[in-house]
């Protein structure tokens, strides 16, 4: 396998952790904060939905703490990727770009609260019960705030992927479009019909 092979498998590696964080990222933030007031009104009475939307942000926080959590255990850590190509390193010919890199590796450091809280969460909640932990409101965690991590790793799979490949990483989601995702309308609409029904119902 040549260098260029190898840094390829590398990116396909992050870019696979990503799609699937950001889709499920994407699909949870809608079902917290759906399009109109009564989307909200039906999804704040469904415990499925409650259930189907928190497991779905724990997804993502589980495949963005793989990607910025940094041990030895973690193969696809953006760090380490980084760290790749700089001087004297496997990758310090393919993508030659030392500000870019810096530029990166500053917004990670200036994240390194938020990645602290994730990987917490993950390692002491999510993938393993901790019994002495308790995560109170400390580790709330504002969508906005993720979404900028999902930003950088995006941004590195593409500008590395144009630079050094020639090609357009096409990043989109597979599956989550907000534009064309009505399920949750029209399960509203329907509730909301029912709920009027049985009110005019009751009243007759």
């Amino acid at each position: 396998m040549t260098r260029k092979q190898q840094l390829d498998n590398e990116i396909s590696k992050i870019w696979n952790i990503y799609l699937i964080g950001k889709e499920c990222f994407d699909y949870a933030r809608y079902l917290f904060n759906p399009r109109t007031k009564l989307e909200k009104q039906y999804l704040d009475k469904q415990q499925d939905f409650d259930f189907i939307r928190f497991i779905l942000f724990r997804n993502s926080l589980i495949e963005l703490s793989k990607l910025f959590h940094f041990r030895d255990t973690d193969k696809c850590n953006v760090h380490k990727f980084l760290k790749k190509f700089k001087q004297n390193q496997i990758y310090e010919d393919l993508f030659q770009d030392e500000v870019k890199i810096s530029e990166w590796e500053d917004s990670i450091l200036k994240k390194n609260d938020l990645i602290k809280k994730i990987t917490t969460l993950r390692d002491r909640v999510y993938s393993h019960s901790d019994p002495n932990f308790s995560a109170n409101s400390d580790f709330d965690l504002a969508f906005e705030d993720v979404e900028k991590l999902f930003e950088i790793v995006k941004d590195i799979i593409t500008t590395i992927s144009e630079k050094t490949f020639d090609s357009l990483a096409d990043l989109a989601n597979i599956y989550f479009d907000k534009d064309r995702f009505n399920l949750v309308d029209i399960l509203s609409k329907e509730w909301e019909r029912k709920k009027n029904e049985t009110i005019k119902s009751a009243n007759i």
